[in-house]
């Protein structure tokens, strides 16, 4: 694979990173839309524990997939840094060896 299409591949990966955390972050909203009550689940359901165990269940998966969204930004931004950062080094790299295999007559 040459330089150009490895920082093409990073470019590519990272906007799959950022796809999949606009995902996660918009599934981080819903847990709370899925409030369930005692008249919902069952007359059990308080005095067994399943009403707390039920509530803290959405926190949890609400909080994982914030988490995950932070991650997914993360690995986005720094693959997009990565290819940056090889971009410039091979500019620059061209740059000092313009004209270095030109025949000096």
């Amino acid at each position: 694979m040459t330089l150009k299409a490895s920082i093409e591949a990073m470019h590519h990966d990272a906007k799959l990173w950022q796809d999949i955390a606009d995902v996660t972050g918009t599934a981080a909203s819903e847990p709370e839309n899925f409030k369930l009550g005692l008249s919902e689940l069952s007359w059990a359901s308080e005095s067994t524990g399943l009403l707390d165990t039920y509530g803290e269940i959405r926190v949890k998966v609400a909080r994982l997939l914030d988490e995950g969204t932070d991650n997914f930004h993360s690995l986005s931004a720094a693959l997009d840094k990565v290819a940056a950062t090889l971009e410039a080094t091979d500019q620059t790299a061209a740059q000092k060896l313009m004209g270095i295999w030109d025949p000096h007559l």
